[in-house]
């Protein structure tokens, strides 16, 4: 249990004891997560795709919108085709909290010409997506070797 607040340099602040569990700053409203925002963004922590307040405060949105607090929001979402979206190991660590089972594999590794990543992902309800995708689809849809 938290003691009173105390007063440093003018200003009320809570206690903090060891032990204590430690949690997320999570704002409820939309002028706390602004508020958030613009602490980020003048502290030059944001990402790079991130320049303004503005700009960080909807990734914190969106990724509030996900289950994401703030900071893993911005460390999960970037700007892809001028569109916040999810990247990276934030996927499939989404799905696994929502209980998705991810199984992901390789065939063919020896030969570059017909190595192919697969993925079968099984919903909660019990439904499988499977999916898998080749060094050959990558070079036909000019993927391969492109630096973007």
């Amino acid at each position: 249990m938290l003691d009173e607040p105390s007063i440093i340099s003018g200003r009320q602040v809570a206690k903090v004891e060891a032990g204590n569990p430690i949690a997320a700053i999570i704002p409820r409203t939309v002028d706390e997560v602004f508020r958030v925002g613009e602490l980020i963004a003048q502290s030059g922590l944001a990402p790079d795709a991130f320049k303004t307040p503005q700009a960080v405060t909807i990734a914190i949105m969106k990724g509030l919108e996900i289950g994401l607090p703030p900071m893993a929001a911005l460390e999960s979402i970037g700007i892809i085709n001028n569109r916040a979206c999810l990247y990276g190991d934030s996927i499939p660590a989404l799905l696994w909290s929502k209980g998705f089972d991810i199984e992901e594999w390789y065939t063919d590794e020896d030969d570059p010409e017909k190595m192919t990543a697969h993925c079968r992902i099984t919903r909660p309800n019990g439904r499988v997506y499977s999916f898998k995708y080749s060094i050959r689809d990558a070079k036909e849809n000019q993927l391969w070797g492109s630096k973007t």
